[in-house]
This record gives structure tokens, sequence and C-alpha cells, in this order.
């Protein structure tokens, strides 16, 4: 009987926990806005691409990571806000920034595993695009 003040007092201290964390949390990456994001970071990805296969000059490969580097940093506003399949997209999206990075300061040819996970971007993206 003595423990029941304390054993009440910590559920009712759980309780406006939950509920704090459920009134205050972050939203979610407003979908229209994720959609617009990833559009973007895509198209970046897809014109550095371009460019590195070609064999263009270092000055413009910079120029156009630069792009993709500012495409990508306009996640960082809702980090950790992201649902599953967003982050699914966001990780995948990540790994071909990563690996374009590499190759505008390394130098070299586009690599398979590059191209694989920007297509699983895609592929994500395209689900989650369609989904209504």
């Amino acid at each position: 009987m003595k423990y029941h003040k304390t054993i009440t007092a910590l559920f009712f201290f759980a309780f406006l926990l939950g509920a704090y964390q459920f009134v205050f949390a972050d939203p979610p990456i407003p979908r229209s806005e994720f959609i617009k994001m990833t559009e973007n970071a895509l198209d970046k990805m897809d014109e550095l691409q371009s460019l590195l296969e070609n064999g263009t000059s270092k000055m413009e490969a910079r120029r156009a990571m630069s792009q993709l580097d500012a495409a990508m940093k306009k996640y960082d506003r809702y980090s950790g806000r992201e649902t599953k399949e967003q982050a699914q997209i966001f990780i995948n999206l990540m790994m071909a920034h990563y690996g374009f990075s590499t190759l505008v300061t390394t130098g070299g040819n586009v690599g398979a595993d590059l191209l694989e996970y920007k297509q699983k971007a895609v592929d994500l993206f395209m689900v989650y695009k369609d989904k209504k």
C-alpha cells in the first residue's frame, strides 16, 4: 500500500511524457516538399552523371557537384522527420551522392555500385510518388 502513490505518480508522469511527445513531436516531411526536393536532387545527379560519362573538365564537374550538394543540403532541415519510405529513398540518395562526390574529387569512371544506389533511389521514389 505504501508504494501505491509512487506507482500512481510514475504512471501519471509516463502518461504526461507520452502526451507531450505526441502533441509536440515534429511532423513528418510534407509529401509535396519531399517529392520536390527529391526530383531536384535526382535531376542534379543526372546532370553530374552525364558530365562525368562524357569526360568534361574537372571545373564543370565540380560546379555540378556543388549544385548537387546544395540540392542534398535541403534535406537537412527535415533531419530525423522522414517516414520509413522517405528514409529508404534518402539513404540510397546519400549513398549515390557520396559516390559522385568521391568520383569528382578522385576522378575515375562511374561505377556499377554508384548507378545501383541511384537506380534503387529512383525506383523507390517512383513507387512513393505514384502512391496517393
